[in-house]
């Protein structure tokens, strides 16, 4: 799962920036199409990494998404490759060439979900 394409961008904009509805997440993406993004969302909640918050309504409205532990897992994932690349491969990352620490990749907030116990 982790491996298909936008599943990552997705779990780090739900995970990372806090963007939980559908509208939020299509502004975000745009490159990836609303029905790519639905059938992912649905395939992540599928898989675990995602839950759904539904608003008690008729109809059902989905108030937001929110990562499960094991998306939080995921996410701790990605950022630790980011970090790898970083260090590792600066010179095709970074237009000064110059490899990065963990507190100059990740802002406080990024740092926050890097060292989080959910």
């Amino acid at each position: 799962m982790l491996g298909k394409k936008w599943t990552i961008l997705v779990l780090r904009d739900i995970g990372g920036y806090g963007r939980a509805r559908f509208s939020q997440l299509t502004k975000a993406l745009p490159s990836v199409p609303p029905k790519v993004l639905a059938a992912r969302l649905k395939q992540l909640e599928q898989e675990g990494f995602i839950q759904r918050h539904v608003e008690k309504s008729v109809p059902p409205k989905i108030i937001k998404w929110t990562l499960t532990e094991k998306g939080l897992d995921a996410i701790r994932i990605a950022m630790m490759l980011a970090v790898f690349g970083s260090k590792w491969h600066a010179d095709r990352v970074f237009d000064d060439k110059r490899p990065r620490k963990v507190r100059e990749i990740f802002d406080e907030e990024g740092m926050a979900l890097l060292t989080r116990d959910f």
